[in-house]
């Protein structure tokens, strides 16, 4: 998983962003492969799940002062992730559950789903009203 240029919204903070939440989901998945330990992995799933967090808020944060008009949707999807990513956290750290493909396959498609469509939105209606 790597960072493409069609990924890209026109908003610089949030581009750079996006391109940490990228680097920590490919470096779990890299560290999953190489076998590193679980404690490892735990704390990679905590940093994604911080990571996360932070960026939701910035992004909100952003979307309120600029009175964006999808902002309770687009908020409802940061909540979605922001769960599944507790959940996924929760699970692994107790033993019930390994970190599958299944899981990184989730982490991407949902990023770049909400990236291309919900993200490129909201950049586009920031970058009018002349955010970079």
């Amino acid at each position: 998983m790597q960072w493409e240029s069609r990924l890209s919204i026109g908003i610089k903070q949030f581009d750079e962003h996006h391109k940490e939440l990228i680097r920590i989901i490919a470096e779990l998945r890299n560290s999953k492969n190489s076998g590193e330990s679980h404690v490892y992995l735990k704390n990679l799933l905590f940093e994604l799940l911080s990571y996360t967090k932070y960026h939701f808020t910035a992004e909100e944060r952003m979307m309120e002062k600029h009175h964006y008009p999808e902002f309770e949707k687009h908020k409802k999807e940061h909540v979605e992730l922001t769960e599944q990513v507790e959940y996924f956290l929760d699970r692994y750290s107790l033993g019930k559950t390994d970190l599958d493909e299944e899981i990184f396959e989730f982490l991407k498609k949902w990023l770049f789903e909400h990236i291309l469509e919900t993200d490129k939105k909201m950049g586009e209606y920031l970058h009018i009203r002349g955010v970079e």
